[in-house]
């Protein structure tokens, strides 16, 4: 995993490096920074693929966009296979940098065309707009808070709260939610004026207001007509894809075994794409 966090302010940025810093468990590999005056960015990285060149912040290839990711996209080979063929020039061959090339042809749609978990972070300097988005099912952690007039957010609670500008005073209503239901839903957090971005949702921050939409539901699809033995190809076939791609990666990949057959059915799958045996 990686840490994100950014602060939107004029009189503040310099806050980020303690929020920065509150993340070095989540990203003990190297870290990196932007700032322009209106925003600071920080990042804490776990290299996984591109080790060497793979830093973060991310520029744009006009240096238009800066990114920040916390998260992998499976699909980033085929969609960078796609923007290189319309002569996109990618500055590293980290997976997450297929984001720009996306949310410069699509805005904020670019989330649609999206397989992975993911929370990342897009500053465009062409407008001053911040864009952050976190993936379908809510795997990679994003909380956000306004202070007056500036903007935090990052991937721990705890990093929001180094920047010194908000008071660690209990959400009573999320502890309540708790307490009920042994969990925190929807946007709330323990902590009051802490906001937790739903799943499945981005948020847009333009002249200070920020706005959250939901850019994808859950579907039942129509019940399935094919025979059982078509259906079990297909689940294999889909199963294949699935642990194929979760196995992009320029460091060894393990299995962790709980004794189940779901476990057991990823190891093995995982092991027919290994050169060497799965560990």
């Amino acid at each position: 995993m990686c840490g994100i966090a950014g602060i939107v302010s004029l009189r503040h940025q310099s806050a980020i490096t303690p929020m920065t810093d509150a993340l070095t468990h989540r990203g003990p590999d190297g870290v990196g920074y932007f700032s322009d005056g209106m925003i600071a960015l920080g990042q804490r990285r776990l290299s996984i693929i591109d080790i060497d060149g793979g830093k973060q912040p991310i520029a744009s290839e006009d240096g238009r966009l800066q990114l920040i990711c916390n998260g992998e996209i499976y699909n980033s080979p085929g969609i960078r296979r796609q923007y290189e063929k319309l002569g996109y020039a990618f500055r590293t061959k980290t997976d997450v940098e297929v984001i720009l090339p996306l949310y410069l042809e699509h805005g904020p749609d670019c989330v649609n065309y999206l397989q992975g978990m993911f929370a990342f972070a897009i500053w465009d300097t062409r407008d001053n707009s911040l864009f952050l988005a976190r993936d379908h099912l809510g795997q990679k952690p994003l909380f956000y808070a306004m202070q007056g007039d500036d903007f935090l957010f990052a991937s721990e609670v705890k990093a929001i709260l180094a920047s010194g500008l908000i008071d660690a005073c209990p959400d009573i209503e999320a502890l309540w939610h708790y307490i009920s239901l042994r969990y925190v839903p929807d946007d709330h957090s323990l902590v009051k004026g802490i906001k937790k971005l739903p799943a499945g949702h981005f948020l847009l921050v333009r002249e200070g207001k920020p706005e959250v939409r939901r850019y994808w539901n859950l579907h039942f699809a129509p019940k399935f007509t094919d025979s059982e033995n078509e259906l079990v190809d297909q689940l294999d076939d889909l199963l294949n894809k699935t642990v194929q791609a979760h196995l992009l990666s320029d460091v060894e990949v393990g299995s962790c075994l709980s004794g189940g057959i779901d476990s057991s059915t990823i190891a093995a799958i995982a092991a027919k794409y290994q050169d060497t045996p799965l560990r």
